[in-house]
């Protein structure tokens, strides 16, 4: 076996040595170093309706950075995204004399929550009349907007009424209808409080 710095070992099969100054042919194959010094980072982020990059890489100074989105061709552009979702970053880094760096690593774009606000209504007092329970803001006009009031869907996307003194479980459920919002989903007590009798008058 013969050996020498940088290189993979190498070894001729064996052979009868007739001489003393018997000539031996050895090949050996220069070891390629690995690049190191190279810092990979994911960047995942919630969703926001902006465009942002997916990596960021650190590289030394001379070496050739490139990428590849999923299964999309290999460029030197810094893959970027808007939508909601997990992507599939490769990162290649090509160095003078070095065995190319390849990477490949998971992005997550988080889906956003919807801004929608429910609060339960206070102060309700019975007054014979229907009684919205519930404030709802931050809706569009495009979600889907489903209630549920003990336990019973409404069938209506109207904020729930109740006219009875009684405890209320009001349950909201807003879609978007977009991939990149999860669903919102609350849900609150309310009371519509029993009224005082007035106009009665105790004599003695």
């Amino acid at each position: 076996t013969v050996t020498k710095d940088g290189y993979v070992s190498g070894s001729v099969a064996s052979t009868a040595i007739t001489s003393a100054d018997q000539n031996f042919s050895v090949t050996l194959t220069a070891i390629t170093p690995a690049i190191d010094n190279v810092t990979i980072t994911e960047t995942p982020w919630t969703f926001d309706g902006e465009t942002h990059t997916l990596v960021s890489v650190v590289a030394q100074e001379g070496d050739v950075v490139t990428y590849k989105l999923g299964d999309g061709e290999v460029s030197e552009a810094v893959p970027t995204a808007t939508n909601a979702g997990t992507y599939a970053v490769t990162v290649y880094v090509a160095r003078a004399g070095h065995e190319t760096l390849e990477k490949t690593v998971s992005v997550e774009v988080a889906k956003a929550n919807i801004p929608v606000v429910l609060t339960a209504k206070a102060g309700l007092v019975y007054d014979g009349n229907a009684q919205e329970l519930v404030t709802l803001s931050g809706v569009e006009d495009a979600d889907t907007i489903t209630w549920t009031v003990n336990e019973e869907a409404t069938g209506s996307e109207d904020i729930p009424v109740g006219t009875a003194a009684k405890t209320y479980t009001v349950t909201v459920s807003v879609d978007r209808n977009d991939s990149n919002y999860n669903v919102f989903s609350k849900t609150v007590t309310v009371e519509i409080a029993k009224a005082n009798i007035e106009g009665v008058t105790l004599e003695a």
